[in-house]
């Protein structure tokens, strides 16, 4: 038996020697009742009697006292774990809440929109352009187009984020890191002492919206302004540096595009992620 096994080796020992001896002597004190043995022996008869009591109460007594310090150790191990475990999850909370200009999940939800709104059209102008138009017209077209959303982009950047380009990424890397420690360090322990963790569903998402934020790379502030400059007015004689300065920026805007679509996905499962921990 499990709790047999996980009682302490003296204990198993001690039951094993002093119950059959108290057994015995019971057994030798109740052949003796029958037979006269202990007639006019009082104190003979309460040693004996205290003997056998004491071979058979003590072994009992101590595998309730092991019971009860394996169920007092179970249980602050319990709290420990717990209690761990919602500190590390409000931590992984805090950390993505303080990239986000909004506190509203909705306004949140919103914010994150607009952003992949903006990126995904800068994204498609850049795409749809690989090398400059060489009739005027439409070179005039692209550099409005692209302006008008250039500017949409970032008004969409700023009000969705409070981090700047070159701290997006060791933002992204805390938020990894604590999302390592809740998957890694805390989730074994929940499970093995039958504490909340998150439902399925919600794991598996977390898990690859990491795995998303993993492979985001943003180029620096300065690097990508002056890319940006360059896309935003581009000339119509200088095709090799738009060439250039297109792929950086589209590169920016889908990798903005998937850290907002990663984004919207955790904040869904926030609500779970704050629960870890606490009693079902």
């Amino acid at each position: 038996m499990e709790w047999w096994q996980s009682t302490p080796k003296s204990v198993r020992v001690v039951v094993r020697v002093f119950v059959p001896l108290g057994v015995a002597l019971m057994s030798l004190g109740l052949y003796g009742d029958c037979h006269g043995w202990w007639d006019n022996r009082g104190f003979a008869t309460n040693l004996f009697s205290s003997l056998a009591g004491l071979l058979v109460g003590v072994p009992f007594a101590l595998l309730a006292l092991s019971k009860l310090a394996e169920d007092q150790a179970d249980a602050a191990a319990r709290r420990a774990c717990a209690s761990h475990a919602r500190k590390t999850a409000a931590s992984f909370a805090a950390t993505l809440r303080t990239g986000l200009v909004e506190s509203d999940p909705a306004r949140i939800d919103a914010t994150l929109d607009a952003l992949r709104a903006g990126s995904r059209a800068v994204k498609k102008d850049l795409d749809h352009n690989e090398h400059l138009p060489e009739d005027g017209s439409a070179l005039d077209t692209l550099r409005q187009d692209l302006r008008t959303d250039l500017n949409d982009w970032a008004t969409a950047r700023g009000q969705a984020l409070t981090k700047a380009r070159n701290d997006l990424r060791p933002w992204i890397r805390q938020i990894l890191q604590n999302w390592a420690r809740l998957d890694n360090d805390i989730r074994p322990r929940l499970e093995e002492l039958g504490l909340r963790w998150l439902p399925p569903a919600a794991h598996t998402t977390l898990s690859e919206s990491a795995k998303t934020l993993e492979k985001l790379e943003f180029s620096t502030q300065l690097r990508f302004q002056f890319a940006e400059a360059a896309v935003r007015t581009p000339s119509a004689h200088d095709d090799e540096a738009w060439t250039l300065h297109r792929t950086l920026v589209a590169a920016d805007a889908e990798a903005e595009h998937q850290l907002a679509k990663a984004l919207k996905t955790i904040m869904k499962t926030l609500p779970d992620i704050e629960q870890i921990g606490h009693t079902h």
